[in-house]
């Protein structure tokens, strides 16, 4: 936000306009100190659980309604994607389930120790874990199923509503007053980059 506005200086993020609800004193305004160039798109969440605890995502809710609050889910912080995606899943769902957040790659190495129940990454933070099978997948937070994980279902798919889905969207900005040829510049070039 207080780069110069030449283009030089992107923002890649996803969660900008939720900062703004999780902090009361920012050193920037997500609202009027950024303009957007281009979405890059949505990244699917996937809802994960150590290997020998849930086979379903059934089974998960159900033991999470039977135990209200006991169940833990794990993050890379308030706020987070994966915050969102779990509290979304949570409530769609009926149930209530404690937030453990981390500062660090601790969130996945817990799951996979068996210490922390579920998680609902970004699917591309948890897919080498998913492929090595040291993490098991229960469903996809997505409209649809996933090319790289075929075989899992969506959320919808596995009996809940669409309520459930978390859309968690990429995209890039720049400072508000850099001047609209470079903003039009920079999403053409990203376009064909896309493209």
């Amino acid at each position: 936000a207080k780069a110069a506005p030449d283009g030089h200086t992107i923002l890649v993020y996803g969660s900008i306009a939720a900062a703004n609800a999780l902090y009361s004193k920012l050193p920037y305004d997500t609202l009027n100190d950024f303009v957007p160039v281009v979405p890059f798109g949505q990244t699917p969440l996937v809802v994960i659980t150590g290997v020998g605890r849930y086979k379903t995502l059934a089974e998960l809710v159900a033991t999470a309604k039977a135990k209200p609050g006991v169940l833990n889910y794990s993050t890379v912080g308030v706020g987070s994607a994966a915050h969102f995606g779990a509290e979304r899943l949570a409530v769609s769902a009926g149930f209530t389930a404690q937030h453990i957040p981390f500062k660090g790659g601790e969130w996945l190495t817990e799951i996979i120790a068996g210490r922390i129940d579920f998680a609902v990454p970004p699917v591309t933070t948890a897919i080498g874990a998913i492929s090595d099978g040291k993490l098991v997948p229960l469903a996809v937070s997505a409209a649809k199923r996933m090319t790289s994980l075929p075989n899992l279902p969506t959320m919808i798919e596995a009996g809940l509503t669409a309520d459930a889905i978390y859309p968690f969207y990429t995209g890039a900005y720049l400072p508000a007053k850099t001047p609209h040829a470079i903003v039009e510049k920079l999403h053409s070039e990203v376009m064909k980059a896309l493209a």
